[in-house]
């Protein structure tokens, strides 16, 4: 499997709603510890 389809998958989960979230949550803006971190706002389920 390409890394490309693995991409494309897990984009299909993704909402901008959880990216937004992960974003507040992680500190992801400018001169926080997150700055570098990319969320694409798909949500991870450890059962």
């Amino acid at each position: 499997m390409s890394s490309d389809k693995i991409v494309s998958q897990l984009k299909s989960f993704a909402t901008e709603q959880k990216r937004q979230t992960n974003e507040w949550f992680f500190k992801t803006g400018k001169d926080e510890y997150f700055k570098f971190e990319q969320f694409i706002g798909s949500v991870y389920v450890s059962n």
